[in-house]
């Protein structure tokens, strides 16, 4: 039975985060004045899909990597500390020992000294924790066993929390990072008297008139909302609904549009279908009307663990190039930062400067269609008077051309581009405002001022777009749930590159994984893929053999053109849950 005393004190708390003049300042702050660079410590660790511990030598090695950076030009404004920093026991009070014999103050103390403002991972109102029932005295008023999370609306929790950040604050901590939200969550008897939609109601209003409340009070504080806080982050091919609420822009700074993972767009190079992930889900976050300024793809994640799955910095310039293109005044970079030689963060700094400038005019479009329909090319567009950049990716298996938007709007010839940056492999073709690019090929091209010697950035040497590629035609067998087995007429001397992508029974893809690592089992186990030509068997190259935390709805692999003559038949293995179909692509390649 719904509670009219619930949603009076829903609409209460909302009405006085609307009245109250402090609260209404702090809504009007929410929002970065510019670009922002912001450094997130996690997948140089990772305690979730990995066993990588975070400690302080690890958080002291990230820190003179990012001085290391500074030092050839590139920008870093904050340092946060990302998850499992703090002492279960401490009620976000302490840093967790032994991971920190000395506590966090000689790390925050290191950033402020170097012009870093700290920052601090919150996991919002979960219960964390070997036994999330031993919450602590002062929020077991707020606990709720069916969800294993804090009420934001009820007891002590909430209260204690603002008042542990404000002293973090008062020690030196100005951004705050919230993950894992459970607006679900009430404590034993308020859900016989609510509805499921009252009790989230009232614990969102709860946290944001909180929050709006801490912010009045330090409004230097960045706030960044990430997982909870609404959202679809889960696959690509699903449509660019609206299951975002815009008010959550009044108290933070930047929402986040998911953790980079392999998008349901089949591709030769797993690095671009991360970089297509994000591009897909910031388009989501845009057309639930979220302004690009204020979108944190999180797409930025190099490292040596499994969260990012093992790419140490593969492929990271067309994914550095790809995060300051789509806008977000929030630039959040993950990851092993000392993985970056000389020349590297060179890059790093001449990407910033040519991008930074154009973020802070909050002038950046899309164009294209979604990039998880992979119909044609799309890409982001930054537009100044009299000088343009566009950075484009086709995410087709052909090549194709698209008409750059925009130049005559913002009085630019069309004589003036320059193609700046793109993959290795065959040259992307500028002719006017029309950009022609390889499959799965990504390029940067400027216009008018910035289309000169000064800002061009090279190529992406992780990436190699083939000279020529045409669909071979293939038959597929279904034999039953997550088996089949395909024949193709492939001529030999031609090297193959193969799809089998994953459908139900209603033609969706399905995600197979075989469990994250460090003990998953790799993907190349996970979807076996086997080639015969005629009696002899034949090697498929399958360029990812980790195990993964998120799934993949296909996989990929090349057989090469040195093969005996005739039909190739290649067979599919995958788990069957889910699996009704498998359907297999074939393309000739060259180099």
């Amino acid at each position: 039975m719904a509670s009219p005393l619930g949603l009076g004190l829903a609409r209460s708390a909302w009405g006085a985060a609307n009245t109250n003049r402090k609260t209404r300042e702090a809504f009007a702050l929410a929002g970065l004045r510019g670009p922002t660079s912001i450094y997130i410590n996690w997948s140089a660790y990772d305690e979730l899909s990995d066993n990588i511990e975070l400690t302080e030598k690890l958080a002291m090695t990230e820190l003179d990597a990012l001085l290391d950076l500074r030092r050839a030009g590139a920008q870093f404004d904050v340092y946060l500390m990302d998850c499992f920093w703090f002492d279960e026991k401490g009620s976000y009070r302490t840093f967790r020992k032994p991971s920190f014999p000395r506590g966090g103050m000689p790390w925050i103390q290191r950033c402020m000294k170097n012009q870093l403002a700290p920052g601090l991972w919150i996991g919002t109102n979960a219960a964390w924790g070997k036994n999330p029932k031993a919450v602590l005295d002062a929020w077991k008023s707020s606990y709720d066993p069916t969800v294993s999370a804090l009420s934001l609306a009820n007891g002590g929790f909430l209260d204690d929390l603002m008042q542990a950040l404000q002293d973090w604050v008062d020690r030196g901590v100005s951004c705050f990072k919230f993950d894992f939200a459970n607006f679900d969550a009430a404590p034993d008897g308020v859900r016989e008297v609510m509805t499921r939609e009252e009790i989230r109601t009232m614990n969102a209003f709860a946290f944001a008139a909180a929050l709006g409340k801490f912010r009045a009070r330090n409004p230097q504080v960045i706030t960044l909302a990430y997982n909870g806080f609404g959202g679809s982050y889960d696959s690509t091919h699903t449509r660019l609904t609206q299951d975002w609420d815009g008010r959550w822009l009044r108290v933070f700074d930047a929402l986040y549009s998911g953790d980079p993972r392999f998008s349901d767009v089949p591709m030769a190079n797993h690095w671009r279908s991360l970089d297509l992930y994000s591009d897909h889900t910031v388009r989501r976050f845009e057309s639930n009307g979220i302004p690009l300024e204020r979108i944190d793809s999180s797409s930025f994640m190099m490292g040596n663990t499994g969260t990012c799955y093992y790419r140490g910095k593969k492929a990271f310039r067309g994914a550095l190039l790809l995060a300051l293109a789509r806008g977000g005044l929030a630039n959040t970079y993950y990851g092993n930062m000392e993985n970056f030689n000389a020349d590297d963060r060179s890059f790093f700094a001449r990407a910033q400067k040519l991008f930074y400038p154009l973020q802070a005019l909050g002038r950046t479009l899309s164009f294209g269609p979604a990039p998880g329909e992979a119909k044609a090319p799309y890409g982001w567009a930054n537009l100044v008077r009299g000088a343009s950049v566009f950075t484009v990716v086709n995410p087709t298996q052909a090549e194709a051309s698209i008409v750059l938007p925009g130049l005559s709007t913002f009085a630019v010839a069309r004589s003036q581009g320059r193609v700046l940056f793109r993959d290795a492999g065959k040259a992307p073709v500028l002719d006017g405002d029309r950009l022609t690019l390889g499959a799965e090929g990504m390029a940067v091209v400027a216009f008018g001022d910035l289309a000169n010697e000064a800002n061009d950035l090279g190529y992406e040497p992780d990436v190699v777009v083939p000279s020529q590629i045409r669909p071979i035609a293939t038959r597929t067998q279904t034999q039953g749930p997550g088996k089949a087995t395909a024949t193709i007429d492939a001529p030999s001397g031609t090297d193959l590159r193969l799809f089998a992508l994953f459908r139900n029974a209603k033609g969706r893809p399905v995600q197979v994984n075989g469990g994250p690592p460090p003990a998953g089992k790799p993907m190349n186990e996970v979807a076996r893929m086997q080639a015969v030509a005629g009696t002899t068997v034949v090697p498929v190259a399958v360029p990812f053999d980790r195990a993964i935390y998120s799934g993949l709805s296909w996989t990929t692999g090349t057989v090469s053109g040195q093969r005996p003559a005739g039909p190739l038949t290649v067979s599919l293995v995958v788990p069957p849950e889910g699996v009704s179909n498998i359907e297999v692509q074939a393309f000739a390649v060259s180099p």
